[in-house]
């Protein structure tokens, strides 16, 4: 491929969920009222908790999933689980579509999902793009940007 211009795409995808973050806060509040309210517990359980949630929160925080798209492939990262990007040569993919799901009902949710023969990488929304390997291998990303995607994946066709 010598292609004159180069095309690339780029995305990072955060939980911006507000439920998610609703969900999070009312059920700290909630055992921080009944922790004080009881009292006798002590400040010491009042003070583990507190920094308990604030790691469970924090670890939510940092979740991200990374996606590329350079002349040489595509990458994606799910950090914090992938300490580095997963790459993929554009000779290596056998097919690849825009799709709409629904994540609870396909795979259980959002986050990293294995299952019906192909992995999945989401974090929010119910658009993705399904990647057929040569290798029988299938992989979901979700992407909040399906037709800039495809449009570059065909780019580089």
């Amino acid at each position: 491929m010598n292609h004159v211009n180069e095309e690339k795409f780029f995305e990072i995808q955060r939980f911006t969920n507000p439920l998610i973050w609703i969900i999070l806060l009312g059920s700290g509040v909630f055992t921080l009222g009944i922790i004080y309210a009881v009292g006798e517990l002590g400040y010491g359980l009042l003070m583990i908790f507190t920094l308990l949630y604030g790691l469970i929160v924090g670890f939510i925080y940092v979740h991200k999933l990374i996606i590329c798209i350079d002349k040489t492939g595509f990458s994606f990262r799910f950090f914090p689980y992938h300490w580095s990007a997963r790459r993929y040569e554009f000779k290596n993919i056998l097919s690849y579509e825009a799709i709409v799901y629904k994540p609870l009902r396909d795979h259980g949710g959002w986050g990293i999902r294995y299952g019906k023969g192909e992995r999945v990488y989401t974090i929010k929304g119910n658009k993705g793009i399904r990647i057929r390997f040569i290798d029988g291998e299938k992989i979901m990303l979700g992407t909040q940007k399906s037709d800039e995607f495809i449009r570059v994946m065909k780019f580089y066709e």
